[in-house]
C-alpha cells in the first residue's frame, strides 16, 4: 500500500462515523449519486430534438459504459487484487462492497458517462463531471475505495468515453453533418 493513498484515505476517512448527518449524506453520495447520474443522462438523452439523435447517444453512453466496467474493470481485478480499506485496517465500513478495490467500477461507470455527455453538452457535462468527482470521494469517505483506486477508475471511465467517441466519430458525423460536436 502506498503512503498516498494511506494518508490520504485517513484524511477523508477521518470524518467518518462520527455523525449520523454526515455519514448518511456520505451513504448517500457514495450510492446514490450513480442513479441520479443515470437518470439524469435518460433526461439528456429524451430532451435531444431528434430520435437519431437520442438513440445515438443512448448508444454511445451505454457502449462507454460497457467497454469501462464490463471490460477494462472486470479484466483488471481478474489479475489485480487490491484489499478495500476496511478489509486493510479491519473496520466495518458505511457501506457494503465486495470483491477487489481497484479500480473502482463505480467512478469507472459514473466518468464514462460524465466524459460522454461532456463531449455534447459542456453545461450538463461540467454538472455531471462534478457529481462524479463527489461521488469518488464519497466512495473513500464510506471506508470502501482508496485514493488511487477511484484515480484509476476516473483514467478508465474517461479513457473508455474517448475510445468509444473517437471511434464512432465517422457516424456521429453522418448524424449530425452540420452540429459542432467535438469529433
Amino acid at each position: 500500500m502506498s503512503s498516498f493513498d494511506e494518508r490520504f484515505f485517513q484524511a477523508i476517512f477521518q470524518f467518518a462515523q462520527k455523525s449520523f448527518f454526515l455519514d448518511t449524506v456520505g451513504i448517500f453520495l457514495a450510492d446514490g449519486i450513480l442513479y441520479i447520474l443515470i437518470a439524469l443522462a435518460i433526461i439528456f438523452v429524451l430532451l435531444q430534438k431528434t430520435w437519431r439523435t437520442r438513440i445515438f447517444l443512448l448508444l454511445e453512453i451505454t457502449l462507454a459504459c460497457l467497454f469501462a466496467r464490463g471490460v477494462i474493470v472486470e479484466f483488471i481485478k481478474f489479475f489485480y487484487h487490491k484489499l478495500r480499506p476496511f478489509e486493510f485496517y479491519g473496520f466495518e465500513p458505511l457501506i457494503s462492497a465486495s470483491g477487489h478495490a481497484f479500480p473502482s467500477g463505480h467512478a469507472t461507470t459514473v466518468f464514462a458517462i460524465a466524459i460522454v455527455i461532456f463531449f455534447f453538452n459542456r453545461s450538463w457535462g461540467g454538472w455531471f463531471l462534478t457529481l462524479a468527482i463527489i461521488s469518488g470521494v464519497a466512495r473513500i469517505f464510506v471506508g470502501v475505495h482508496w485514493p488511487l483506486d477511484i484515480l484509476g477508475g476516473v483514467i478508465f471511465g474517461t479513457g473508455a468515453a474517448f475510445l468509444v467517441h473517437f471511434l464512432l466519430k465517422d457516424q456521429r458525423a453522418r448524424i449530425w453533418p452540420s452540429q459542432n460536436i467535438r469529433r
